[in-house]
């Protein structure tokens, strides 16, 4: 559930099917139909919950909005995925989430350390932390390197930087 508070659950779902019907221009034919609404109400959800956010921060002197709790961090944060293609998306979807979960939180830009520490409090180094440093390395090397196969696979190639 992508809904930050419960009790939004009806206005945000009013708010979702008016994005849908919005947006509905946007649908490629060629693509999945699941895919494109998964998109438009992950993103509606994640626009409603940073407005929300920003509605009570004016009842507190502290901004509320969309910090990462460590022991809750969500791997999708809206800033990463309202900025996306869908091609890239549906290459995301193709990385094991545990692969993935270190490579957004790098995206987020934490530190290896602290990774380290909010995979391990995930739970997603099973019996062993002993090597976690070089465990989360190699897991965001193979989600780098997946996503690169993924999307050249699919005609879509880095832009050449040129220095001027």
């Amino acid at each position: 559930m992508y809904v930050d508070n419960y009790q939004e659950l009806e206005p945000c779902l009013s708010y979702v099917l008016e994005q849908l019907y919005k947006y509905i221009h946007t649908y490629d034919e060629s693509k999945s139909l699941d895919t494109w609404l998964h998109i438009v109400t992950k993103r509606s959800v994640f626009n409603q919950n940073k407005e929300e956010a920003e509605r009570l921060s004016y009842y507190t002197d502290t901004e509320i909005g969309s910090y990462i709790n460590l022991k809750s961090a969500s791997t999708s944060p809206a800033s990463i995925l309202d900025n996306i293609s869908d091609e890239v998306y549906d290459a995301l979807l193709q990385v094991s989430p545990i692969k993935l979960s270190a490579f957004l939180l790098q995206l987020q830009g934490y530190s290896i350390k602290e990774i380290v520490k909010i995979e391990s409090e995930r739970g997603h180094f099973g019996e062993t932390s002993k090597l976690s440093v070089e465990i989360i390395k190699n897991r965001i090397h193979y989600c780098k390197k997946k996503l690169k196969r993924i999307l050249e696979k699919n005609g879509i190639r880095p832009k050449k930087h040129t220095d001027n």
